[in-house]
């Protein structure tokens, strides 16, 4: 949370976006922190379930459209 708070003031100027501007930019960090949280965890155990030593080809011709 601290470094999200730090890059946001490193990032974005007082100055320049104005007082509520930047205090909307923390603000966002800070509501959106648990969300990113949940969605790494799902990221983490998904990778560990997952099987490590397959892959799979994928097909990328172009199909095409005759009219």
């Amino acid at each position: 949370m601290y470094m999200y708070i730090y890059g946001t003031c490193r990032s974005f100027s007082i100055h320049r976006f104005g007082l509520i501007k930047f205090l909307g930019f923390l603000l966002t960090g800070i509501v959106v922190t648990p969300f990113k949280v949940v969605i790494e965890i799902i990221a983490v155990v998904w990778g560990i379930f997952t099987p490590k030593h397959k892959f799979y080809v994928v097909r990328k011709d172009l199909m095409q459209f005759s009219v």
